[in-house]
């Protein structure tokens, strides 16, 4: 295991968000990965054998959001992890709601506010929400173009990034681009890396 610790949050561990956590962890051996992940009823179980990251280094995130919000803090403060990398709406907004000197990467897999089954006050809600939530949000990594050109609807004139889609140039990337000196205080300006 190597010196740089990430941390992988998410409310939602199915489908798309499933398959990047475990193509980036299954490609960084050389980092310590760690998931802490929310279970529900309603999904299928991810067959979590699939991602290499240590049994003892996944942990179930359950509880209300209060308690989520709680536990991920402790959980950073015991870690003290070189990046946490939250993927999905509500681990976002629990996580960067109460944000320390962690380093956050932001992937949103979809904005909350672009949902079509949600009247449009509350999409409102939820950009301004998310609009607030960039201020400590260290860096954005999108999967499709048109997320860029929503993250930049959030926070406009931010530098835009191509990352080809190799994951492992990818991370080195990433490290380099969130732990570097010149981004690493400027969270008025986060980058946006396209994969």
């Amino acid at each position: 295991m190597g010196d740089m610790r990430i941390l992988h949050v998410t409310e939602s561990l199915n489908a798309g968000v499933f398959e990047v956590i475990k193509k980036l962890a299954n490609s960084t051996n050389e980092y310590e990965n760690y998931l802490l992940w929310a279970s529900h009823t309603d999904t299928p179980e991810p067959d979590l054998q699939k991602i290499n990251i240590p049994s003892n280094n996944v942990i179930n995130w359950i509880g209300n959001p209060l308690v989520k919000t709680i536990k991920y803090k402790l959980l950073v403060k015991k870690l003290a992890p070189d990046i946490v990398h939250v993927h999905s709406s509500k681990a976002g907004l629990y996580c960067r709601i109460f944000v320390g000197k962690e380093k956050i990467a932001y992937s949103s897999h979809g904005y909350s506010f672009m949902k079509l089954d949600v009247p449009k006050w509350q999409q409102r809600l939820f950009h301004r929400i998310e609009r607030m939530l960039q201020r400590n949000t260290t860096s954005n990594i999108a999967f499709w173009p048109v997320e860029v050109e929503l993250t930049k609807s959030l926070t406009p004139n931010n530098e835009t990034r191509l990352v080809d889609l190799l994951i492992h140039n990818f991370i080195s990337e990433l490290h380099s681009c969130i732990l570097s000196k010149n981004h690493a205080k400027d969270y008025a300006n986060p980058i946006f890396i396209i994969i």
